[in-house]
């Protein structure tokens, strides 16, 4: 289940990891946020800038804190509470005093939000623990006519590693799969890879970079995806007032995530050509290695149960208003009880409860085990929604929102700047008096109320006079805006 995770990691990889190259140019890249980041936030906060002083104060915080998370001079949860702290000493929040200003900015980590997090970390922990990614992962393959193929072997890792990163974290979604991807690479043999003539192998390649594309198309789908989708989900249900379900999400997800998986593969595969197209040896590694995990043990179905469990109760109340609808008194009742941080919470709770040794008590996951799952990324989300409500509450956001419509000169991503409907024209109603023109003809009848736009006779059809209000009509109802549509139901 994951959860949040974001397939970059919060600290820089370690040194052993990095040839001397990569670790001089980590070095600089450290020294330079060192430096930047400091002088970046005294420029904002001294320079004037037009801004109301809690926004250029917010403003000066977030420009340190972009500048520390791209160069990595401080660990990446580190510097999200050192803003945090930040914004308290310098009084960005519209309070009197300092105690006041900190319960502002530190009661984001209150948000059920936080819980889905760590509740969600906790269950893609057990299923790390008892490998049961990699049980799901090795049934996909073993599926009929899936390691005949190369294109199918590439497709189905595409697949197994989007399905799984919708419910944990994108990188370990990719970790778990790469020595899979790689064993069976292996398993191929020289015919396939093209070991023996020394170049690299196309099916390999391809085979890497549709598990890690794979795995970050997939955490798009759910909402405990991706650490972003998290935070972007709790943003736009305080910006707009209206909550966002886990099965809305999806629902929503879902028309983005399929095709741009379907281009993914089609653009991977024609740009690394596998060798061969047939496979011989490839079903028989995955038979071997199912067989080496042998028979479900009690902490997979435990695991199972839990994440079923969680599953249903997110998508539970969705389901419900589709059948009572959501003014209903049970709907709210249920929504209301069943929140999804809460479900995270319980759901990762009962892996401390369900046994897998009785006599032994032994449990499903243990302390020390969750202990290992990603604080960090917990403390990046609590910063990262602090964050937005302060730019929120502030107006910076609104500041910077017409800062940047201002300079490029656009007001929607539906309309131009001189659309009757946009907010920059001096009227948002069209010209009352019909256009000469035929086409713009049109578009004024997109606009008027159906009373205004009465149909054409067969008659004036016919005729070749200039159009006027009697010879337009508004549009078919599926061509037409939304806000037109409010104009057309309009009277007069």
């Amino acid at each position: 289940m994951n959860t949040p995770s974001s397939p970059a990691p919060t600290t820089s990889p370690p040194d052993e990891l990095l040839s001397p190259a990569e670790q001089r140019f980590e070095r600089r890249r450290n020294t330079a946020g060192l430096v930047l980041g400091p002088a970046i936030l005294l420029v904002l906060l001294l320079v004037p800038l037009g801004m109301e002083p809690h926004q250029q104060r917010l403003l000066a915080v977030l420009g340190f804190v972009i500048v520390m998370w791209i160069t990595e001079a401080l660990p990446i949860p580190i510097t999200s509470i050192v803003g945090l702290c930040l914004c308290i000493l310098l009084q960005v929040p519209s309070v009197e005093s300092a105690g006041d200003a900190a319960d502002v900015v530190f009661g984001a980590f209150s948000s059920s939000t936080i819980f889905l997090v760590i509740g969600g970390f906790l269950i893609a922990r057990a299923m790390t623990v008892h490998r049961l990614d990699r049980r799901f992962a090795l049934w996909v393959l073993a599926l009929p006519g899936v390691t005949r193929s190369t294109s199918r072997v590439i497709i189905a890792f595409g697949a197994i590693a989007a399905a799984i990163s919708a419910f944990v974290s994108n990188s370990a979604a990719a970790a778990m799969l790469l020595p899979i991807g790689v064993g069976i690479v292996r398993a191929l043999g020289p015919a396939v890879t093209g070991a023996d003539s020394g170049k690299r192998s196309r099916f390999a390649t391809a085979t890497m970079l549709v598990i890690a594309y794979g795995a970050s198309i997939g955490g798009l789908l759910t909402p405990i995806g991706s650490t972003a989708n998290i935070l972007g989900r709790d943003l736009l249900s305080e910006a707009t007032g209206r909550e966002i379900t886990f099965a809305q999400w999806s629902a929503t997800t879902a028309p983005i995530v399929l095709p741009m998986f379907v281009a993914m593969c089609l653009i991977t595969l024609w740009l690394n050509r596998p060798e061969t197209r047939r496979l011989r040896t490839a079903a028989s590694y995955v038979a071997e290695q199912r067989q080496s995990l042998g028979r479900m043990s009690r902490g997979e179905r435990n695991t199972t149960c839990a994440f079923v469990l969680a599953v249903l109760c997110w998508i539970g109340p969705s389901a419900l208003a589709l059948v009572v609808g959501q003014e209903s008194a049970s709907y709210e009742s249920v929504a209301g009880r069943l929140d999804e941080g809460v479900v995270a919470v319980v759901a990762a709770a009962l892996l401390f409860v369900l046994p897998v040794d009785w006599r032994a008590r032994r449990f499903t996951l243990s302390w020390t085990e969750a202990a290992k799952i990603d604080w960090g990324t917990v403390l990046l989300v609590g910063a990262g929604l602090s964050l937005g409500t302060l730019m929120k509450d502030t107006g910076l956001a609104k500041v910077i929102g017409e800062s940047m419509a201002a300079a490029t000169g656009v007001s929607s991503l539906f309309t131009s700047p001189c659309s009757p409907w946009s907010s920059r024209c001096s009227s948002r109603r069209p010209p009352a008096t019909p256009p000469a023109s035929a086409s713009s003809c049109r578009s004024w009848c997109r606009s008027r109320p159906r009373s205004a736009c009465p149909r054409r006779s067969p008659r004036s059809r016919r005729s070749s006079a200039p159009p006027t209000a009697s010879c337009c009509r508004c549009p078919p109802r599926r061509t037409r805006s939304s806000t037109a549509r409010a104009w057309c139901r309009s009277p007069g």
